[in-house]
């Protein structure tokens, strides 16, 4: 008896130990999901990366037409300020201390223009052309779909030399939008619209702030800071 008691308790182990058919099929399953998971993953991560790089290719042709547009204008521009006398050769003369009566902005700021007249009309152009791209560019890089639409008038400012592709990148920032306000001040509404979203990124981050310290379950810092709890 005893040592029937012994096979039998041995092969009740034996039995014990070997899978069952329905956790072998919950294995199996566990290990499908978890193949399925890393082909989903695989494919999401492989999503990601082509449209990665479809966006860089995107803004490199942006960028590459930019350039080229502007230099194949640059002939077109250089011909309308020598002959129309619009918009830079009025900042060029008040450079030169030859101011024209009605234009405001080049006699209130021609400190800021002097530069301009340690070279020849064309020569200045060029450089104040190529500022004006990079400006573009600047602006291009922030806003890639706005600067596609704002394109025709990118190229009617770089026609006859305007300062807008200025005033537009130095409009990014609070300060530059502070600068530019002072050239024209209807830009005091970048300066206003800065401001706005700089406030409610600091609300946002407060709330952020008072939302983990509750989860962690420290005391409010508000209601610390006013005495309340």
């Amino acid at each position: 008896m005893g040592v029937m008691s012994t096979s039998t308790n041995g092969s009740n182990q034996r039995r014990s130990h070997e899978p069952t058919f329905q956790s072998r099929r919950l294995h199996e399953r566990q290990a499908q999901v978890s193949v399925a998971d890393i082909s989903h993953t695989d494919y999401a991560d492989s999503f990601v990366s082509v449209a990665l790089t479809l966006r860089l290719a995107m803004k490199n042709l942006l960028y590459a037409g930019i350039i080229i547009l502007s230099f194949a204008w640059f002939p077109h521009s250089l011909e309308r300020i020598q002959r129309l006398g619009y918009d830079f050769s009025i900042y060029y003369a008040a450079a030169n201390h030859q101011f024209i009566q009605g234009w405001v902005y080049s006699d209130h700021l021609w400190v800021c223009l002097s530069p301009l007249s340690l070279l020849r009309l064309e020569d200045a152009f060029a450089g104040w052309y190529g500022i004006s791209i990079l400006c573009w560019l600047s602006f291009a890089r922030r806003f890639p779909f706005l600067s596609v639409l704002a394109a025709y008038p990118m190229l009617l400012s770089l026609e006859l030399g305007q300062i807008a592709p200025m005033l537009a990148w130095l409009c990014l920032t609070l300060p530059g939008a502070i600068l530019a306000s002072l050239w024209k001040p209807y830009l005091l509404a970048f300066v206003v619209l800065h401001a706005v979203i700089i406030a409610i990124r600091l609300y946002r981050s407060r709330r952020r702030s008072v939302a983990e310290s509750i989860l962690q379950g420290q005391p409010d810092p508000t209601n610390s800071a006013l005495g309340v709890g």
